[in-house]
């Protein structure tokens, strides 16, 4: 109490039979960790033909307390009035030292003056490395709507945490992806927005070319506009200009429609070759 814990000791309450073993559970339920002093004694049996503390120390290990156990490092040491004279009984708690020493640390006292020192330094340590709910005021407790909301947002949330890393395993490429080809088809709109030029060789028309490049050239062309909020249009600017259609006008999308007024279809055909060189 002294270090702003509240202890729910056993020997706080009244003679223990079978009877008051739920509410016995419930004591260790809501409690966040579980400390076992183990002297000369085995205690009171249950049913069962176990001591009420090894029921209670089985029912914590069970539920998943955090148990901090103190023994008596010499218990042939102590008085006899401080230990069972009935010979099974001394047997079980021999079984009972061994259980609780086996896979877990342990401290070892002789004296009674010692405990509060051991259990100073195990407390603090035990509740740094396996955090617990604690106790709050009930002014400080969040209504059950704020409590259903949180819930609520945390599962929202690591849905979208789910599918943001998958979506960014997916959108990884192997480096040694890079190198390999692609074809990609463009599209030029030839004279797209001179409505006063009209003629039967300039009129409006689309012209698809389908390229064969590398992912890492597309990639050195667009790599610096990704990092930015861009439109389609900037990027296939920018895909076309890179491979070498320097004539290509993507905004507004059309080729320098001044260059197209060669009235001989010849020349027409010679100039959209070129481009695509």
């Amino acid at each position: 109490m002294e270090m702003g814990h509240f202890p729910s000791g056993m020997e706080f309450f009244s003679a223990i039979d079978e009877e008051q073993w739920p509410f016995l559970e419930k004591v260790i339920d809501d409690s966040d960790y579980y400390v076992l002093i183990l002297g000369g004694r085995y205690g009171s049996l249950a049913d069962e033909e176990i001591s009420y503390t090894e029921k209670e120390f089985d029912y914590a290990n069970d539920t998943g307390k955090k148990i901090i156990a103190l023994v008596h490092g010499s218990p042939d040491s102590l008085a006899a009035e401080k230990t069972d004279m009935d010979n099974a009984l001394r047997i079980k708690l021999q079984n009972f030292r061994k259980k609780v020493c086996t896979g877990r640390m342990v401290k070892f006292w002789n004296k009674p003056e010692e405990l509060a020192g051991h259990i100073a330094l195990a407390l603090p340590k035990t509740i740094q490395l396996f955090p617990a709910t604690g106790w709050v005021r009930a002014n400080k407790v969040a209504s059950i709507e704020i409590l259903e909301q949180l819930n609520e947002f945390r599962t929202e949330n690591d849905k979208l945490k789910s599918q943001l890393a998958s979506q960014r395993t997916k959108a990884v490429l192997p480096i040694s992806k890079l190198d390999e080809e692609v074809e990609i088809s463009l599209t030029i709109a030839i004279g797209k927005g001179d409505v006063d030029y009209q003629n039967e060789y300039h009129s409006k028309r689309d012209v698809k070319k389908d390229l064969k490049v590398k992912l890492s050239h597309l990639f050195n062309l667009i790599g610096e506009e990704l990092q930015q909020k861009i439109t389609r249009r900037v990027i296939s600017s920018k895909i076309g200009m890179g491979l070498g259609l320097e004539n290509c006008k993507f905004e507004p999308p059309r080729v320098c429609w001044r260059l197209l007024t060669y009235s001989n279809r010849s020349h027409y055909e010679q100039y959209e070759e070129q481009i695509f060189t």
